[in-house]
C-alpha cells in the first residue's frame, strides 16, 4: 500500500483525534461554548448514570463537572475505523478530579474507555455518539505523604473537639445533679422530722424532754443551806 493511499486515512485519523482532545479541553476548561465544534447538533453522550442528547443537555450537563475545583483529562490510546464519511473508534482517558473531603483535598483518578461514532460534515469530523466506560477508579488524598497522613483531618479533629466538650459539660452536670439530690434529701429529713413534732405523740415527748430538762437545770443551781460562814467565799 502507497503512501499517497495512506495520507487521507491518516488525515482523519488525526482530525478525529483532535475531537478527542478538544472534549477533554472543553470539560477541564468549562469553554462549554466549544461543543459544537465537536458534537453533532442531535448527539448523545451516555454513561454510567446519565444521557445527554443535542447541544443543550450537553451544556447542562458537563457542567455538573464544576463540582470539582479542577479536573485534567488526559487522552491516549485512540482505534479508528474509517468507512467514508462514518467511522467508529475509541480512546483510552486517565482523568484527575480535584475535590475536598473534611477540608482534605482528594484526587479521583478514572481510567475511561471512549466508544465514539463520527460523522464527516462540512466543517469537518464530529462526534455523532459518545458512550463513556468505566474501567477503574480510586479516590486518595492529594497528598499521600507520612507527615500529610498523620495529620488529622480539620473536619475530623473539630469534631472530636466539640465531643470532648460535650463529655466535660455532661461530667459538670452529673456533679451537680449529685450535690443537688444531697441536699434535697437533707431538705426532706428536716421536713419529716417538723411533722413529726407536730403529730399529738410528737408534742408529748417534746413536753416530756422539756419537762426533764427544767429538774435537771434546778438541780444543777440548788445550793445547801445552812450559816453565811458555811458557803465558799
Amino acid at each position: 500500500m502507497s503512501s499517497e493511499m495512506l495520507s487521507p486515512r491518516r488525515e482523519d485519523e488525526l482530525a478525529i483525534r483532535d475531537l478527542a482532545f478538544r472534549y477533554a479541553r472543553i470539560v477541564d476548561r468549562r469553554v462549554y461554548d466549544e461543543i459544537p465544534q465537536v458534537f453533532m447538533p442531535d448527539c448523545e453522550l451516555t454513561g454510567v448514570g446519565f444521557r445527554m442528547k443535542g447541544h443543550a443537555e450537553l451544556d447542562a450537563g458537563l457542567r455538573k463537572i464544576e463540582m470539582y475545583s479542577a479536573t485534567q483529562h488526559c487522552v491516549h490510546n485512540q482505534a479508528t475505523r474509517l468507512d467514508g464519511d462514518r467511522a467508529s473508534g475509541e480512546f483510552y482517558c486517565v482523568a484527575y478530579h480535584i475535590h475536598e473531603r473534611d477540608g482534605v483535598p482528594y484526587k479521583l483518578d478514572m481510567g475511561i474507555r471512549y466508544e465514539d461514532r463520527y460523522v464527516r460534515t462540512a466543517e469537518g469530523w464530529r462526534i455523532a455518539q459518545r458512550t463513556l466506560v468505566l474501567i477503574w477508579q480510586q479516590d486518595l488524598p492529594l497528598d499521600l505523604s507520612v507527615a500529610a497522613l498523620s495529620r488529622p483531618a480539620p473536619a475530623r479533629a473539630a469534631k472530636a473537639r466539640s465531643a470532648g466538650a460535650g463529655r466535660a459539660r455532661a461530667a459538670g452536670g452529673g456533679s451537680r445533679s449529685g450535690g443537688s439530690a444531697k441536699r434535697a434529701k437533707a431538705r426532706g429529713a428536716n421536713a419529716r422530722g417538723a411533722k413529726a413534732r407536730k403529730s399529738p405523740a410528737g408534742a408529748k415527748a417534746g413536753k416530756k424532754k422539756a419537762a426533764g430538762g427544767t429538774r435537771k437545770r434546778a438541780r444543777q443551781v440548788r445550793r445547801p443551806t445552812g450559816p453565811a460562814g458555811s458557803r465558799p467565799a
